[in-house]
């Protein structure tokens, strides 16, 4: 390289140093929306920037790019990339990483791996999961010069914060944290709560191009909007029709419409029994492979529909892992138990049947034809002995305490089902005379303007067993679980 050449590429590199758009544009071939350009000039001009977006703005595209125009715009650097589970960090990430750089218009050198990009020995950057502090802890740029981008923030334990916090000592340092603001607790919440010195940057659908572009501002004027008169300026971001679906299946004031659609926290103000984000990890890929592996006996849980549009659900649970939800509407109690008779490879030890409404006639023809393993479920019955130390009001607030407990621990998998993680997510409890009392069906139906949370009653109910039998409620609710339930949300 002669001297000339030289003189042209540092003078490049300071441009695109001063300049991120500059890189995007020129150096990678890319464009950004004005959010994305407000997250990446932030990065530059502070050291803490952390964000919270609602679903499919850009933020896996943004944390990409802003990897690379950190890496190739400051000489010697080292930038640390980190999420919930390795599947995020390959496949999200580092995916949206490799394609930039094998896209960009101008040849960037170094040649990207799965997790790895390498330019010179101290020159490098790396993506490792969360779920491993130790592999986030001993990084230390010659330079000074270091960024640390935690993509999907919300799912991040604190045990990972505290380790990333290890290499923020430079003056130089630079964190990025981005995600959906699923937690009610936590480091990525309290960023935007009561870190003074994060610069913290919010957007919502009504930020985005499809939504100003067509003068749709808020929840009113999208759920007027006309959607055969709506334009998409931009096909790959979030768009009007999809959100306003979000307003019937999930409710305004359920946790995934405020964190996925208006990009806001869960308001803490409510006692919701369990946090979206423990119900959202439940469905991750590497999740329900751990736990389908671990396996376990069948058990089922059984909700029968009682009236109009409820659904009858049945929930087959092999230990941890619930494989899918086999769901009916307007079926009489022969069909369901017939449904029920199906599960014989290998046969349930455990069916726990709602029989407070039409489940007694399911009930009872499972127990005219012999079936084994079958138990009554009164919601509104004393609670059975556990090791937990609490009063519930009554059974169901036991068993949803039971999944809660059981959620937080990583102890659930469940299929990816959006009615199914709104039902889960929005269940709410309180503390009563009669001890923790957890809400009704007949009040969430109340709340949620008359659908019904079959779904996740009918997980609930494959839970009983557990409880029911003393040695491994000794198991299920003591030490162990606990123990995992503070390694998972230490606040």
């Amino acid at each position: 390289m002669d001297k000339n050449q030289a003189e042209a590429i540092r003078k490049l590199r300071n441009a695109s140093k001063i300049s991120p758009p500059f890189f995007n544009e020129w150096i990678l071939g890319g464009s950004f929306w004005s959010k994305q350009e407000e997250i990446i000039l932030s990065v530059r001009d502070n050291r803490y920037t952390t964000v919270r977006a609602c679903h499919d703005v850009g933020k896996t595209y943004i944390a990409a790019r802003t990897a690379l125009w950190f890496l190739y715009s400051h000489p010697r650097s080292i930038v640390v990339t980190t999420a919930p589970t390795m599947r995020q960090v390959e496949n999200l990430l580092w995916r949206e990483l490799r394609s930039a750089h094998e896209a960009s218009r101008q040849p960037l050198g170094g040649e990207p791996l799965k997790t790895r990009l390498d330019i010179s020995p101290d020159w490098y950057a790396i993506g490792a999961s969360s779920g491993d502090p130790d592999k986030l802890q001993g990084f230390h740029a010659a330079s000074g010069d270091i960024l640390i981008i935690i993509d999907e923030a919300a799912g991040v334990n604190e045990d990972a914060f505290e380790a990333i916090e290890g290499m923020m000592t430079s003056e130089q340092a630079r964190m990025l944290m981005i995600g959906n603001p699923t937690s009610d607790s936590g480091s990525f919440r309290a960023s935007h709560h009561s870190w003074t010195y994060a610069n913290k940057i919010h957007i919502s659908v009504f930020d985005t191009p499809n939504f100003v572009n067509n003068g749709i501002k808020n929840v009113t004027d999208l759920a007027e909007a006309n959607l055969d008169k709506v334009e998409i300026v931009n096909p790959y971001l979030v768009s009007p029709r999809w959100a306003q679906e979000k307003i019937d299946t999930w409710g305004i004031d359920s946790p995934m419409f405020q964190a996925r659609v208006l990009g806001n926290f869960p308001s803490q103000s409510v006692n919701t029994v369990i946090p979206l984000n423990y119900v959202e990890l439940a469905y991750e890929k590497e999740h329900i492979e751990k736990l389908k592996n671990k396996g376990g006996p069948l058990r089922l849980g059984v909700d029968p529909a009682r009236f109009g549009n409820d659904e009858t659900v049945i929930t087959p649970r092999y230990g941890g892992y619930i494989p899918e939800q086999i769901i009916n509407s307007k079926e009489d109690t022969q069909a369901t138990a017939g449904r029920v008779k199906q599960f014989n490879r290998p046969r349930p030890v455990f069916i726990g049947i709602d029989v407070d409404g039409l489940g007694g006639g399911v009930y009872d023809k499972l127990h005219d034809d012999r079936i084994d393993g079958i138990a009554e479920i009164y919601n509104n019955s004393k609670a059975l002995p556990d090791a937990t130390g609490l009063t519930f009001a009554n059974l169901a607030s036991q068993l949803w305490w039971r999944a809660r407990e059981l959620f937080i621990a990583g102890e659930l998998a469940i299929p990816k089902d959006d009615k199914l993680v709104m039902q889960l997510s929005t269940r709410r409890y309180k503390f009563t005379g009669r001890g923790l009392t957890v809400e009704s069906k007949d009040d969430w139906k109340a709340r949620f303007k008359g659908k019904s949370p079959d779904r996740a009653d009918s997980l609930i109910y494959s839970l009983a067993d557990i409880l029911s039998t003393e040695r491994e409620a000794r198991a299920s609710t003591g030490r162990d679980t606990s123990s995992k339930i503070k390694d998972r949300m230490r606040e």
